[in-house]
């Protein structure tokens, strides 16, 4: 939320690119890297998280996107707006490219967290990952 505020989402999302870059290029079997929902924008970073290993996508809609988020002060893209209507905005846009890049698509809205890892690590395991 300090970048944002102070330096905006330019350099933010520059500086996300860049620790993106260095992490994927670098990554061990077995590492994890787990990048903001924004990180999918740019084509550079489609292409790092694809090289870097299976890309999971954590899917929930917006409706739930938006009550988990709720009264959170550190989300910088939420300040001042409803939080519903950007949910719905920014799932639009990235929904495309996620789809595009993902191996795999977990729904977060309608699992509970074990349920999600599970998916993950069965899919992991059966794709030689694990």
């Amino acid at each position: 939320p300090a970048i944002f505020a102070q330096q905006g989402e330019c350099l933010f999302r520059a500086l996300e690119s860049e620790m993106l870059a260095l992490h994927s290029l670098a990554s061990p079997q077995g590492r994890i890297l787990s990048t903001g929902g924004g990180a999918v924008l740019l084509a550079a970073n489609r292409q790092r998280m694809h090289r870097a290993g299976p890309v999971v996508w954590l899917h929930a809609d917006p409706e739930v996107s938006a009550a988990r988020i709720e009264g959170d002060s550190n989300r910088p893209l939420l300040k001042g707006v409803d939080p519903l209507a950007k949910a719905r905005e920014l799932t639009a846009i990235r929904t495309p490219l996620y789809e595009a890049v993902a191996d795999l698509k977990v729904d977060t809205g309608r699992r509970s967290v074990q349920e999600a890892v599970d998916d993950i690590r069965a899919f992991l395991s059966e794709s030689g990952h694990v």
